[in-house]
């Protein structure tokens, strides 16, 4: 259960599936350079050239977490936003709300990569190429129609008419899909403040409705012999909205994050 902008919720249906694919399509290239032996110095993060460029997303807060952080923390999203667990008993911070901005960025990505690969004159295109190409795209607006309600997006509810959706257009949309979820955008501030003289900074957090520990709460950091269970855990949240990988263990009910 996670402290969105509409109340506490657990996300589900078209949602819960959309945030999902995206985890996943997050999780599988942090993997990699755990496996490869990126994660292996905690000061990779701070030089964006040592990390695939997959990995970077653009947002700051995000982005200076070390490779097990970026596991841990899409870990404890996962588990809050997609199951009943309670999030912890604090105020969200900025690396909680960065997390999941990263989440709807990684769905424009995604929806940009569909929109840029699929021309919808190719007359060698299946009907498999055509789903597979606009699965996205059908999920952000099925996630629109479910969570937002009527809006712009009914007009295009045709698979056939997705393709006619500019790219501007789905990012608002995206957007729409995010701030269900976001307070705000306050994380988007954090060199402002961790750089500005105390006084001034807390006057500031204060006027702009900021808790004290907002940009300081912590990622959560696993040791090396954490990564394996995380990652299993992540996949097992992730299962039940469409998203598999063989040898998916059972929760322990002990989970360290």
């Amino acid at each position: 259960m996670w402290p969105t902008s509409r109340g506490d919720r657990t996300l589900d249906g078209n949602e819960a599936a959309l945030i999902a694919s995206a985890i996943a399509a997050m999780l599988d290239p942090i993997v990699d350079q755990i496996a490869d032996g990126c994660g292996d110095d905690d000061d990779a993060a701070d030089d964006a050239g040592s990390l695939h460029a997959a990995l970077h997303t653009g947002v700051s807060v995000y982005d200076s977490l070390n490779l097990g952080q970026r596991l841990a923390i899409l870990h404890r999203t996962a588990l809050h936003l997609l199951t009943p667990a309670e999030f912890p008993d604090r105020q969200i911070a900025a690396v909680d709300e960065a997390t999941i901005a990263v989440i709807f960025n990684e769905v424009r990505d995604w929806v940009e990569m569909e929109s840029d690969c699929l021309s919808a004159d190719d007359p060698q295109q299946t009907s498999e190429d055509r789903y597979l190409m606009t699965r996205w795209r059908c999920s952000v607006l099925a996630a629109c129609q479910e969570v937002l309600g009527p809006g712009e997006w009914d007009a295009f509810a045709e698979e056939a008419l997705l393709t006619s959706v500019p790219m501007d257009q789905w990012e608002e949309w995206i957007d729409y899909l995010a701030s269900a979820i976001l307070w705000d955008r306050d994380f988007e501030f954090v060199d402002s403040f961790l750089d500005a003289d105390p006084d001034s900074a807390r006057i500031r957090r204060q006027a702009l409705g900021i808790d004290d520990d907002y940009f300081v709460c912590p990622a959560p950091d696993p040791n090396p012999a954490q990564i394996d269970r995380l990652v299993a855990d992540i996949r097992l949240t992730l299962r039940p909205f469409g998203v598999y990988w063989g040898g998916d263990r059972q929760p322990t009910g002990d989970e360290p994050f």
